[in-house]
């Protein structure tokens, strides 16, 4: 606790440590076996969580941007040599999903400041993860795992449960952390699904799910026009965009997505 008090946070980093045994054990126990293929955390940050992890015989690969942090990470490679690999950089710029051997696992305390962006990146691979555990702000958690129709419901639940299964695993009370953040955390657990809810280019998707919710409280026939013909869409879809945004199924989000892959020429 004493190297956590005494390290001086980089807010621009995000930094909130976690040092709390009892929730990094709750983490790892998500896990039945974590002896196969290769974990990567990202924001190790002093080594917490890093060293529950090897405890667990996994092969563990680290990504830290800051160099500060650099001693207390070297001396936890010089206890696990074979297991442990440290990857000193920026996670937005390297390419996690190639990362190690299968299956590949994520599990974080993700960086506040990159956390939501670093997560969809990944969650635009499903075929290269076995699962991916993090730790993020709770009402980003909530939002991933949203139904449609409710209030946290928009375009992180639709590009999440396209492929993904999701379960807000648990939540972490802001005291929990050194420094503590403004709000709560909470513990997202996310397994790919055997296939996606349609095959789509996830990149489709996001653009429509960006001009949909870009003002949610709005009809679909308004987002729309971002994309096309609305009447054409409602057309061949035989969605009634009279609708809200949150109001449409992840499926009918892909429908919309499929058509416009189909139909590329009609639509700007």
């Amino acid at each position: 606790m004493n190297k956590i008090n005494n390290f001086e946070k980089n807010k621009r980093l995000g930094q909130h440590f976690l040092n709390d045994r009892n929730i990094l054990k709750k983490i790892l126990n998500l896990h039945k076996n974590l002896t196969l293929g290769t974990v990567i955390e990202i924001g190790p940050g002093l080594g917490s969580l890093t060293k529950e992890i090897l405890n667990r015989d996994a092969k563990l690969i680290t990504i830290e941007k800051d160099t500060r942090l650099k001693e207390p990470l070297l001396n936890l490679k010089e206890l696990w040599p074979n297991n442990l690999e440290i990857i000193f950089g920026d996670a937005l710029k390297i390419e996690i999903h190639n990362l190690g051997n299968k299956p590949r696992r994520i599990i974080a305390n993700l960086p506040y400041n990159i956390g939501t962006e670093l997560l969809v990146q990944c969650l635009e691979k499903p075929k290269f993860f076995s699962s991916i555990t993090v730790m993020l702000q709770k009402e980003v958690a909530e939002r991933i795992t949203a139904n449609p129709g409710s209030k946290n419901y928009g375009r992180l639940s639709v590009l999440s449960g396209w492929h993904w299964d999701s379960e807000l695993a648990f939540t972490v009370k802001a005291k929990s952390f050194n420094p503590p953040p403004k709000v709560d955390s909470a513990v997202l657990n996310l397994v790919p699904k055997d296939k996606p809810i349609l095959p789509i280019n996830v990149n489709t998707l996001s653009k429509i799910t960006h001009a949909l919710f870009s003002n949610r409280r709005k009809m679909l026939r308004s987002g729309l026009k971002k994309l096309g013909d609305p009447d054409m869409i409602a057309s061949e879809t035989g969605i009634d965009i009279a609708k809200r945004p949150q109001e449409l199924t992840i499926k009918e989000f892909c429908i919309i997505a499929l058509l416009l892959e189909k139909n590329i020429d009609k639509f700007t």
